[in-house]
C-alpha cells in the first residue's frame, strides 16, 4: 500500500484538450526536465529525481497514460505525483486519494494555437557567451538558491547541446530583466522558465518573452 505521508501534487490541464495533445504535452515536458534531473520512463509513466533541486517539480512521477495497473511507488518522501485532471486520469487520482494522498497544489498548462502578439523590443536569443548572465537573471527571477548556479549551468548546457533548446532574454540597460527557454521536441514545442526580475514585473515583459518564443517554432 502506498505510504499516506507522501503528498500528491496535482497538475490541472485545460479540460477541452484531447488525449493526443495531453500526451504531446507530457512528452515535451518530460524531455525538457530530463536535462535537469535523473529520469526514467516507460509507456505509462515517468519519474524525476534530483539531489540538487529539492522542489517537487524535479522530484515527481508523471503519466503518459491513465492506466493504473503499473502505478509506481515514490522512491522517497520528496517525490510527488503530477496527474492531469481530465477524462481517463480520474482513476489515478481516486486511487491515490483512497491511499491517503492529498492534493496540495496545482499547475496550469496553456496551449497556444499560434504566435501571439506582444511587445518584443529588447528581446534577444542568447549565445553561449551570455549563458551566465541568463542564469543570473533566472536565479533572481525565481528566488533560487545561489548555490544551485553550477547545477543550473550543467542542466542548461545539456539542453543546449541537444540542439532543441533556445534561450531568450529581455535586456534593459545591459541587464537581463526577463528570461525564458524554448524547447522543441519531436512533435511539439514548449516554453519554460519564464521569469522576470521583481522590479520589472507587471510590465508585460513575460508576455513579450512568450510572444517572441512562439515565433521561433
Amino acid at each position: 500500500k502506498l505510504n499516506p505521508l507522501w503528498q500528491m501534487l496535482v497538475q490541472f490541464w485545460v479540460l477541452t484538450l484531447s488525449a493526443d495533445l495531453i500526451l504531446l504535452n507530457e512528452i515535451n515536458e518530460y524531455e525538457w526536465w530530463s536535462y535537469w534531473a535523473d529520469h526514467f520512463k516507460n509507456s505509462y509513466f515517468y519519474t524525476f529525481k534530483s539531489d540538487f533541486y529539492r522542489e517537487q517539480l524535479f522530484n515527481r512521477i508523471g503519466f503518459f497514460s491513465g492506466k493504473t495497473e503499473l502505478l509506481p511507488e515514490p522512491l522517497d518522501p520528496h517525490v510527488s505525483f503530477f496527474i492531469p485532471i481530465v477524462s481517463g486520469y480520474w482513476k489515478i487520482e481516486k486511487q491515490l486519494i483512497n491511499a491517503g494522498y492529498t492534493a496540495v497544489s496545482r499547475m496550469d498548462v496553456y496551449n497556444l494555437k499560434g504566435p501571439i502578439k506582444a511587445n518584443g523590443d529588447g528581446i534577444e536569443i542568447i549565445k553561449e557567451g551570455g549563458l551566465d548572465k541568463w542564469i543570473s537573471a533566472y536565479v533572481r527571477s525565481f528566488d533560487e538558491d545561489i548555490n544551485l548556479v553550477p547545477h543550473i549551468r550543467d542542466s542548461l548546457k545539456r539542453a543546449l547541446d541537444s540542439g532543441r533548446t533556445v534561450l531568450i532574454a529581455r535586456q534593459e540597460q545591459n541587464e537581463y530583466v526577463g528570461v525564458a527557454a524554448l524547447y522543441e521536441g519531436k512533435n511539439s514545442a514548449g516554453i519554460y522558465c519564464v521569469g522576470v526580475l521583481p522590479k520589472y514585473r507587471h510590465k508585460r515583459i513575460g508576455m513579450g518573452l512568450v510572444s517572441f518564443a512562439s515565433t521561433l517554432t
